[in-house]
């Protein structure tokens, strides 16, 4: 049987056709051609585009080869499209702990130059078969976990059941209370309003508090 995989028939007739189109062309250009007036009488008797002829003429133009001629393979190379190394396992953990492929994509930009698109991400994970959430990824999402002193704090307010005290107050009570997300050092105050002025004011004693009593310096609140 004869072996085909070599064949360059179809490429041997593509520069035969413009071996005998590009003469005639510039002809037509030049006002020398016997047939054609204009450049649009060409194209449309040799059945081609305007643009797409001028595309492969201009290329040819410039590099003087007659491998320009020829259809390009279009997109990246199929070595440029495999995605980097070790990279299956980082988009794998990120999901573990709750990220979407979108969130997944902006920490892998921190970190590497070359990164896959969201989508590329997407079939990573579907062929793991990590793209649906599941409600550990949830919950693992919902923690905090945090390195450093200092690196976030936590402030909320809570209102004081009146049936806690032995002499219940004549007003409300509330406690406020700030923590260190990583040593889970906390603080708390005990206040009469939930106004914004006083709730202010005691989260500010409790930020200068812990800050001369332990040395801890918060970067982000979250409140």
């Amino acid at each position: 049987m004869r072996d085909n995989s070599y064949d360059r028939t179809i490429e041997r007739n593509y520069l035969q056709k413009w071996r005998f189109l590009i003469p005639e062309y510039e002809a037509v250009k030049a006002g020398r051609s016997p047939l054609f007036k204009r450049v649009g009488d060409f194209y449309r008797h040799h059945g081609t585009c305007s643009q797409t002829f001028r595309k492969y003429y201009n290329r040819y133009l410039q590099s003087g080869e007659e491998a320009d001629l020829l259809p390009r393979r279009r997109g990246p190379k199929w070595r440029e499209r495999r995605e980097p190394e070790g990279i299956e396992a980082e988009i794998v953990a990120h999901r573990k702990r709750g990220m979407n492929r979108y969130e997944i994509h902006a920490v892998l930009r921190e970190t590497r130059e070359t990164v896959p698109s969201p989508i590329t991400i997407y079939r990573v994970l579907k062929r793991y078969r990590l793209n649906r959430r599941t409600p550990a990824m949830r919950e693992e999402k919902r923690r905090i976990i945090k390195d450093k002193l200092g690196e976030l704090g936590h402030v909320d307010l809570h209102q004081l059941p009146r049936d806690m005290f032995l002499a219940p107050p004549p007003v409300t009570a509330y406690l406020i209370s700030l923590i260190d997300s990583c040593s889970r050092l906390a603080w708390a105050e005990v206040l009469t309003s939930k106004k914004a002025l006083p709730v202010m004011f005691k989260t500010l004693k409790m930020i200068n508090t812990l800050n001369i009593t332990y040395g801890l310096v918060f970067q982000e609140i979250l409140s």
